[in-house]
């Protein structure tokens, strides 16, 4: 809402892009017979500091935590409880790492059986 416009678009066009560029970089490093640690700490490096600096322009970066963000939004913006956040990390955290193994197992069980 504070941004006043659906973001879920540009979440998934992001997800989708990163999901064609890191499925081609993986291809090369695979063909190149690259190790993962060689193929991935350029990409760790180049969008580390990028996701760092684009944090500058979230909507809510200027606003203090109990009022809204300044943004145009209609409605009163409700302010997010620190206990809520802080009980559903772990929960973020696990679905996280589930993905990432889950995604590493699916997409490099080919590899491993062609070897």
């Amino acid at each position: 809402r504070a941004y006043g416009r659906s973001i879920m678009l540009g979440f998934h066009a992001a997800y989708s892009l990163g999901g064609i560029v890191g499925a081609t970089l993986a291809w090369v490093g695979a063909h190149g017979q690259l190790p993962l640690f060689v193929s991935y700490l350029p990409v760790v490096v180049v969008l580390l500091p990028a996701a760092l600096a684009g944090s500058r322009w979230y909507a809510d970066a200027t606003a203090s935590p109990g009022e809204p963000a300044e943004t145009g939004d209609q409605g009163k913006a409700s302010p997010a409880s620190p206990v809520v956040f802080r009980l559903l990390l772990p929960l973020c955290l696990v679905m996280t790492f589930a993905y990432i193994g889950d995604s590493t197992v699916s997409n490099w069980s080919a590899k491993y059986l062609q070897d």
